[in-house]
């Protein structure tokens, strides 16, 4: 019974229609926050992703490319709606988190132009044991590819103690990324790790974190960090 009812209650949130006081709201924050933005990027941000034991990582929508203030409405709505998806109502019973509990927020913001991007997790998922390497995946077309899982991204693995390090995996690509771009690859590994020891929770500065990263015509921009859970 749980998918039916979780379609019914996505389109009831798609078909509503937003009060003219909130449109004006809406309409007034962009302009003044996101004057001169051409293209922009509606995501979600609910109290129920980014968790310690529950990232939540691709299960709710973020829509890219909106350049107009119907298509951001609209976005909006299907951001709110992506809540109560099946997916994500069954995903969150798994680890014990009630829909009673749960909101969604919405994030507007400038769409960046990027030549690659990625993910990047200051551990080695393949062995938790290995504090030397972190973990790098690319997209030669967004972040957004990545995380949403819609694109088999290039993988590899950087060495953060003594240097260096290898592709494990061409995904989608049919090429391997050229020397300096590999170059930018190892700074953000090192930078990383950084970031970690920072944002750390305890003095043993141990604990990975996610870190979403795009690099464009001026270098490399840190887009999210979180905790990092498997």
């Amino acid at each position: 019974e749980i998918e039916p009812l979780c379609l019914s209650l996505m389109n009831q949130i798609r078909s509503a229609r937003f009060s003219d006081p909130m449109r004006e709201i809406i309409d007034n924050m962009i302009a003044n926050q996101l004057a001169g933005v051409s293209s922009f990027v509606v995501r979600s941000s609910s109290n129920a992703e980014d968790l310690e034991n529950f990232s939540a990582a691709g299960i709710y929508e973020s829509l890219n490319h909106q350049t107009t203030a119907e298509n951001i409405f609209q976005s909006i709505k299907e951001v709110w709606a992506s809540l109560v998806s099946p997916r994500s109502v069954r995903l969150r019973q798994e680890v014990g988190i009630s829909l009673d509990d749960c909101w969604m927020g919405v994030i507007i913001q400038e769409e960046m132009p990027a030549r690659m991007g990625g993910v990047l997790v200051t551990t080695n998922p393949l062995n938790s044991n290995d504090f030397r390497n972190v973990y790098v995946n690319v997209s030669t077309h967004s972040v957004d590819s990545v995380v949403r899982g819609v694109e088999l991204p290039l993988q590899y693995i950087y060495n953060t103690v003594e240097g260096g390090g290898r592709t494990l995996s061409l995904g989608s690509a049919g090429q391997d990324l050229e020397n300096e771009d590999k170059d930018l690859l190892q700074k953000l590994s090192f930078a990383g790790r950084l970031l970690q020891s920072h944002f750390s929770p305890n003095y043993t500065f141990s604990d990975p974190v996610d870190i979403e990263w795009l690099i464009d015509d001026e270098g490399l921009v840190v887009l999210q960090l979180r905790p990092y859970s498997k």
